[in-house]
């Protein structure tokens, strides 16, 4: 059970093809080593989904109500569930090019949760996807599939909606998913990218840990904002084809708002000075002229309190901190 109120996310395929003891080991194997939050890819409608849903709920876990084969997990000893929805990004059955997945398009949706930690009060989003294969080869998007990049970009771009919203709330966020561009790819490129743009980095960008979870290649991820990444680890695949990971979030971040009207100096006008972006109302930092920092997994100190550094076009947002 966490007894931090950031929780501890996991991902993984399952692959369809895998059985429901094995699946059922898996799903162990996650929440003995720490995952309060787990999204699932390919769990076949009815079959493993129900098997699934029936030994979590053994275990003290809630699920997703959507019989579907992306549904979330999470331990109801930690969370209480405040809304869930499945969206469906892509009805499916259109003809697209032959490969992976068969020769029309599948059916594509995201699920998302909002949980409430039990003993904070505080909430947590977390949306799950699985973006559409075959668009990778060689480690380079494919340019000859473009009904199946098509459907690509359609999910992701509902993936960025859709977090940039929650994100907005204030609370913290998470993605995860079997996204199909290898990290350790050029592919990879995109997806951070189109992440980046709404504020999201994964756990193999914030801690690079580089761990391959299909064959070679890194193409599970948990995306977050709102909060960092502490640790990552794989785990065995369980008879499926991909490695699950789990990724332990910091503690929830806090940005520094202040009044529109005036700017604050953190650091009495060494390096910094404070404004206010005022679409969203937050703190931003702007650096001076010749002083540079580094971004993204970059805590700084100032005036005795730790802060995350985060880049947004010219800008730096610092986030409080706050100890577990």
């Amino acid at each position: 059970m966490s007894r931090r109120s950031a929780p501890t996310v996991a991902s993984w395929n399952v692959w369809m093809g895998n059985t429901p003891a094995n699946i059922r080991r898996g799903l162990r194997a996650l929440i003995d080593a720490g995952a309060d939050v787990i999204g699932c890819q390919e769990l076949s409608v009815d079959a493993s989904y129900l098997d699934a849903r029936s030994f979590m709920a053994t275990l003290g876990w809630g699920s997703t109500a959507k019989n579907n084969a992306i549904p979330i997990f999470f331990d109801e000893a930690v969370y209480d569930l405040v809304d869930e929805d499945y969206q469906v990004v892509n009805l499916g059955g259109e003809p697209w090019e032959p490969g992976t997945g068969g020769d029309t398009v599948i059916r594509k949706a995201l699920t998302w949760v909002r949980l409430k930690h039990r003993a904070t009060g505080e909430e947590t989003y977390v949306v799950n996807n699985h973006i559409v294969p075959g668009i990778e080869a060689d480690g380079q998007i494919r340019k000859d599939v473009p009904k199946r990049l098509a459907v690509y970009v359609e999910q992701m771009d509902a993936l960025a909606e859709i977090c940039r919203a929650f994100s907005r709330t204030g609370a913290a966020v998470a993605a995860t998913g079997d996204f199909n561009l290898a990290h350790n790819e050029p592919s990879g490129e995109d997806l951070r990218r189109r992440m980046g743009a709404v504020g999201f980095r994964s756990c193999w960008q914030a801690l690079g840990d580089d761990q391959p979870t299909h064959g070679d290649r890194i193409i599970d991820y948990v995306w977050f904002d709102r909060c960092w990444a502490k640790s990552d680890r794989v785990l065995d695949k369980y008879g499926s084809d991909h490695s699950p990971v789990v990724c332990d979030l910091n503690p929830y971040l806090r940005t520094y708002v202040v009044d529109r009207s005036r700017f604050v100096d953190p650091d009495d006008g060494k390096n910094f000075l404070w404004g206010v972006n005022v679409a969203t109302g937050e703190a931003e930092l702007k650096r001076k002229p010749g002083f540079a920092i580094t971004t993204g997994v970059a805590i700084t100190t100032i005036k005795g309190r730790k802060w995350l550094v985060t880049e947004a076009g010219y800008r730096y947002a610092l986030s409080f901190l706050r100890p577990a």
